[in-house]
């Protein structure tokens, strides 16, 4: 497997969840969190995780895949599914760190910017964009399960690994800048009720402060494995991700305007229905793209070595940059 870009890739990325595994049993080692299963929907995600994971490198390993894209993509969806199930529990270990919340330096920021987050929150609401701003935030959700299939089966593979291991680094960074840079985000810090925007009905205005601040005052130990909130604030992860989404899918052609307008709408959304400073969503866009360049980097080292090892040009074995 180590002939090939995609085979690299492949190691690379399970190297990532390995270590992130690896991170998640020392810190329960380490601490008095405890991990539980208490949802059927969490037992399946385990075996379904396994079963494409084991399944389809077993068949790429042999070189007896008959449809070899169809099982780098189920490699794919599970790399994915284990990021998310190991992520969780690590994010909110790390919100039990307990440094300052930094709101009133987030808001500082974006007041010196000139972006006043009130006043864009009176547009939203005035106008009523609630529904729209949460269907394009909650487009987050699905694209990761899409965009495997849609990469793998027009014959993207390298593109495909490529994502999962840039979005794995931009979910490993955001949690580490979370330890230091905690936030309870803007509806919190602004003092804001429902009463204050009627026509809109964000997904994160206060859901995620109950389990932020138990986390911190060491309430909350036992963590559900099916049943997580989104506490970061800073950077943004819904920004860097649709960011990520816009660049993986942009290898498709025919795709490029549904992505611009789901991931274009997922970035206008996030200050509003994620709760997010403005700078967030900054910090969360040029997090993507030092992902993206740590990615290709990462891809050039490869095909030089791969054609020192062969013997062959590097230009045979590089991929067109997209």
């Amino acid at each position: 497997m180590r002939s090939s870009i995609e085979g690299r890739l492949l190691i690379a990325n399970w190297c990532l969840v390995a270590a992130a595994a690896l991170g998640l049993l020392t810190s329960l080692t380490m601490t008095n969190f405890v991990v539980a299963l208490s949802d059927p929907f969490g037992y399946f995600m385990i075996f379904l995780a396994s079963m494409l994971g084991a399944f389809s490198l077993i068949l790429l390993c042999q070189g007896s895949a008959r449809w070899p894209n169809l099982s780098h993509a189920a490699t794919v969806l599970s790399q994915l599914l284990f990021a998310t199930m190991l992520s969780g529990p690590l994010v909110y270990i790390a919100a039990s760190a307990n440094y300052p919340f930094q709101d009133k330096n987030l808001y500082a920021i974006d007041h010196f910017l000139g972006l006043e987050w009130r006043s864009w929150l009176y547009v939203v609401n005035e106008y009523k964009l609630g529904a729209i701003s949460k269907f394009f935030y909650r487009t987050i959700l699905g694209q990761p399960l899409l965009i495997p299939i849609a990469l793998c089966l027009t014959g993207h593979v390298v593109r495909c690994y490529q994502f999962v291991f840039a979005i794995l680094i931009a979910v490993a960074i955001t949690g580490i800048i979370s330890i230091f840079l905690p936030a309870t985000g803007t509806y919190t810090f602004l003092g804001l009720t429902p009463a204050d925007y009627p026509n809109l009905h964000p997904s994160d205005d206060f859901g995620h402060i109950s389990d932020l601040l138990l986390l911190r005052s060491g309430e909350l130990r036992m963590l559900n494995l099916a049943d997580f909130k989104g506490i970061v604030t800073f950077p943004s992860f819904h920004t860097a991700a649709a960011v990520l989404y816009l660049w993986a899918l942009w290898a498709i052609k025919w795709l490029r305007p549904i992505v611009v307008v789901c991931n274009g709408g997922l970035i206008l959304a996030t200050p509003m229905d994620g709760g997010h400073y403005f700078i967030d969503v900054f910090a969360g866009i040029l997090l993507a793209i030092l992902c993206i360049w740590a990615v290709r980097a990462m891809v050039r080292a490869f095909e030089r070595d791969l054609a020192a090892t062969l013997a062959i040009p590097a230009s045979v074995v590089a991929r067109p940059r997209i």
